[in-house]
């Protein structure tokens, strides 16, 4: 697996994945499961209770593939970077895995103009410990009577109806 995504959208993915980690644990819980493909590159998290997937579509996949590695090491590397703005910050953040790591790096350029180059090697983990949430193709919803219901209440309970603009959102339900 080897790609290149925007900083913006590697530290807005691992914010996502925030909800279904549990840091600072060294089981699958505290994996994220990099997946580089056609459409850009997932990043999937799941921690038994809650699972939490985001695809990127600002990358250059150079290799498909798929890799674990933590998620706490990866972020609290990457995390307080500054995304590129004008002439400084940085651009793009590269992964390139082979079987048994995962290699992180970046170039930050300075105000002044100068830069260092950052990297990070974290171990590789069993993919298949790590499950991605299923791809809804078609979604809908379907209420019965009582759940609708018990919806409506709370909306109705949120509207403040001294306001003449929230009595359009009453209209009709009784």
């Amino acid at each position: 697996m080897n790609f290149k995504i925007e900083t913006s959208e590697l530290q807005k993915a691992f914010k996502i994945l925030n909800v279904a980690v549990k840091l600072n644990a060294l089981d699958a819980t505290g994996r994220v499961l990099g997946e580089a493909g056609d459409e850009g590159v997932s990043f999937s998290a799941n921690n038994g209770a809650v699972s939490a997937s985001f695809l990127a579509t600002k990358v250059e996949v150079v290799e498909k593939g798929k890799q674990s590695f933590e998620y706490n090491k990866a972020k609290s590397f990457f995390s307080a970077v500054k995304p590129w703005s004008d002439n400084c910050g940085v651009d793009k953040i590269e992964f390139l895995s082979n079987d048994s790591t995962t290699t992180i790096s970046f170039k930050n350029v300075f105000e002044s103009g100068r830069s260092s180059k950052n990297n990070l090697k974290l171990q590789n983990y069993n993919t298949a410990l790590i499950s991605s949430p299923p791809q809804i193709k078609n979604p809908s919803f379907m209420f019965n009577s009582d759940l609708f219901r018990a919806a409506v209440s709370k909306t109705i309970y949120a509207i403040n109806q001294a306001l003449p603009q929230s009595n359009g959102a009453l209209l009709g339900l009784n």
